[in-house]
């Protein structure tokens, strides 16, 4: 059988006369305009135009001088074995039904072409696979479900799946009627009846599709093709396909291959397309950004600290291996705060009627005591809270537990007046203990249910409820549930939930401390974009709309250790860590890191930059170059393989930052640069480089430790005439942080 490759093929101006074909073709119109018959049909493609013609179909067409064609076909018995279907269907007519979305499939095979021009082979496998499963899951017609088929019905179906399979072998009527149990009439008779035709029939045409498939796309011998396609000798094989085609299969070859050398696109012509189409206005590959600076200008901001980690589960704390993470990676992020949630679970472990504090006392002695951090706790059982404090007040004073946060969670469920009610009692029971004990609103979406919102503040407002903190949840949501939306995922969607606070809170003047506790693009675990450079920049985007707004700003969860499981086996799995199971440091940790080095005075924040300084003229810039995603990411649902991560950016533009700094003191200057790239010195990019190993032993986990960081460059720059001019280029997705102080 020929490979994915073979069946990618570009045609030129010319003609296709009207022939059956015996695999699914996808017709794609790049240039000009194609006439194509199929069957009684006649269908007119334009530009960016596709069609589908279905195995067995006639079809032919006819273009102009001008045209550029890309015809992309599978082989029959690939969609029988993938769809376990006797008979394949595909209605795909951009022409004949318009009103349909075909912008994913374009997109698909837009980049089919792009990759072609790189002889990028991996990419076009990928793709080629996708742009089927997508045609399949949107425009394959079912003819019979499965739940409604009898049983004898779905035993005849996995036969003739078998006959497929093994179409090759040794398949009369009396052999395979012995392999089922069946005598050669009765098989005979419900074979027709269930898959369409007698067995006979079916067997000869199984054979003969595959026999025209090598006789077209293989150099094989006629004589060969007949014995490969299971006919017992040469004669037979001719008369068969004489009987069905009407024309001998060394002249069907040699007619075929006629025509369609005729009509092949050089690669000549393909570059021209991708020149001249492909790599336009509308998808420049660079931007330039020039920034005026003044030195002097500037504001005292509110900074976002990122001080919180986790989420993490209660029973999580009892293990060694999270408690070595934090400890190693607390005091570079500069983290204050762990967040816990599933509290009381781990004291309903062994009686849910009686609860054990005992282990709950070992958790938060670990986080104060070992980790050096202050818990914020999430509440949810009153009653065992209630008892649970009182039982941490003979371990610990008033005091110290004053210092620790409470965070009393909304969620979908909860009517506004269901979580107000909740809020109250719960806060008024630990209040009875802990009077002195910070309590605040957890799980906040903006979103989702603003009306809902502004029923909540509009109470606490009234009540003159004191929340020290309300703490936002801002992933990417639509509609009225908790459904992922990711054609926003990327766009600036925590600044978009901030908003819609402040403009509720501020018609009831209610002010209290802001957090967000949810920022992440993505919520799917085992997706490689959440080990990505592109979630390190999208991360510093939405801390940069945070400043101002935000106090404190929640770093996810820590580790990926917990992901040990049958699905998510790889060393870089794709979960929402800070670092990976095996401990390597992910992008998206140094994007945290660079934010630590930020100080508290704005002098310039735009698309893709912040610029702070001190009074003592020490200048932090961060610089990130931001990604958007295509129609391909979306049709992963969420679920992205590391080998795709180079296709799912709309147009990868490389980004150059000018920056003229005036009113700079005069003097000569350090120049430090950390940079993060998104081709290599990363987890995913030197993971690649060792072939995406399932497994990685202890020194090659040491050779990436060591290799997996960001580049640290320094220059020094002499100011005269208080001007200080910097340039810097950013690839796709990579990220800086540059200081420069007095010498």
């Amino acid at each position: 059988m020929t490979g994915v490759l073979d069946n990618i093929v570009y045609l030129k101006a010319g003609e296709r006369k009207l022939l059956r074909t015996s695999k699914t073709v996808l017709l794609y119109c790049l240039r000009g305009v194609i006439n194509v018959r199929v069957e009684d049909r006649a269908i007119h493609l334009i530009e960016k135009e596709m069609l589908v013609i279905n195995s067995g179909e006639e079809y032919g067409w006819t273009s102009d001088q001008d045209s550029l064609i890309l015809k992309v076909s599978i082989e029959d018995y690939q969609l029988h074995n993938a769809l376990r279907a006797d008979k394949t269907q595909i209605i795909l007519s951009s022409v004949e039904h318009q009103t349909r979305d075909y912008n994913s499939l374009r997109f698909i095979l837009d980049s089919i072409v792009k990759q072609t021009s790189r002889d990028n082979s991996f990419a076009l496998k990928s793709l080629y696979y996708l742009l089927w499963d997508k045609v399949v899951e949107d425009y394959y017609v079912k003819d019979n479900y499965p739940e409604l088929i009898s049983k004898e019905g779905q035993k005849f179906q996995e036969i003739s799946q078998f006959v497929y399979q093994h179409f090759n072998e040794n398949l009369s009527l009396r052999e395979i009627s012995e392999k089922y149990g069946y005598s050669e009439s009765t098989f005979s008779r419900l074979f027709k009846k269930y898959c369409g035709e007698k067995y006979v029939d079916f067997l000869r045409r199984v054979r003969l599709e595959h026999a025209r498939s090598l006789l077209l796309e293989t150099d094989s011998s006629v004589a060969d093709i007949a014995f490969q396609t299971g006919f017992g000798n040469l004669s037979v094989f001719n008369r068969n396909f004489l009987e069905i085609y009407g024309i001998q299969p060394s002249k069907y070859r040699q007619k075929q291959n006629a025509i369609d050398d005729e009509n092949i696109a050089s690669k000549n012509d393909i570059k021209q397309y991708i020149d001249k189409t492909l790599t336009s206005d509308g998808n420049r590959v660079s931007e330039e950004i020039e920034l005026n600076i003044d030195a002097n200008g500037g504001y005292p901001v509110t900074k976002t600290v990122t001080d919180v980690l986790g989420p993490v589960r209660a029973n999580e704390l009892l293990t060694g291996q999270l408690q070595r993470t934090i400890l190693k990676i607390k005091d570079d992020l500069r983290m204050k705060y762990l967040m816990v949630t599933d509290v009381m679970e781990l004291g309903f472990d062994n009686d849910p009627a009686n609860p054990s504090f005992e282990k709950i006392c070992l958790a938060l002695q670990i986080i104060t005591d070992q980790l050096h951090l202050i818990p914020i706790l999430e509440i949810d059982r009153t009653a065992a809270w209630k008892g649970l404090l009182s039982f941490l007040e003979l371990r610990y004073t008033k005091e110290t537990i004053g210092k620790w946060l409470f965070k009393i969670n909304d969620s979908k469920e909860y009517s506004a007046n269901e979580f107000c009610n909740k809020y109250i009692s719960i806060s008024r029971a630990i209040k009875e203990v802990i009077p002195k004990a910070k309590i605040g609103a957890g799980n906040i979406n903006c979103i989702i249910n603003p009306e809902k919102l502004e029923k909540i503040i509009e109470y606490f407002q009234k009540e003159n409820v004191k929340n020290e903190f309300v703490s936002l949840f801002c992933a990417p949501f639509s509609g009225e549930d908790y459904k992922s939306a990711y054609s926003v995922s990327d766009k600036h969607f925590v600044e978009n939930n901030l908003n819609i606070f402040e403009e509720i809170a501020a018609k009831y003047a209610y002010k209290t401390s802001l957090w967000i506790e949810g920022w992440d693009a993505n919520l799917i675990i085992g997706d490689a974009y959440n080990d990505s450079c592109a979630r390190a920049c999208h991360t510093l985007m939405q801390i940069s709309d945070s400043i101002e707004k935000v106090e404190h700003f929640c770093c996810s969860r820590i580790s990926d250790w917990s992901y040990v499981t049958e699905q998510f086996q790889y060393p870089i799995c794709g979960a929402g860590g800070l670092i990976s199971k095996d401990g390597l440091k992910k992008p998206v940790y140094y994007s945290l890191f660079m934010n630590v080095f930020a100080p508290g005075f704005c002098i310039a924040k735009g698309e893709g930059y912040y610029v702070s300084k001190t009074e003592d003229d020490y200048y932090c810039l961060i610089l990130y170059n931001a990604q958007r995603f295509n129609a391909l990411y979306y049709q992963h649902d969420g679920k992205v393989m590391p080998e795709m991560l180079d296709y799912i950016f709309e147009s990868k533009k490389t980004k150059t930052f000018k920056l003229n700094f005036s009113n700079v003191k005069n003097g000569t200057y350090n120049v430090a640069s950390y940079e993060v790239v998104s081709n290599k010195n990363n987890v995913l990019a030197e993971w690649k480089n060792l072939e995406f190993k399932s497994v990685l032993n202890t020194g090659e986990i040491e050779y990436l430790n060591a290799v997996c960081n960001p580049k640290l460059s320094y220059k020094t720059e002499i100011v005269s005439n208080n001007v200080l001019s910097l340039k810097y280029v950013l690839g796709p997705s990579d990220f800086s942080l540059i200081m420069f102080t007095p010498k």
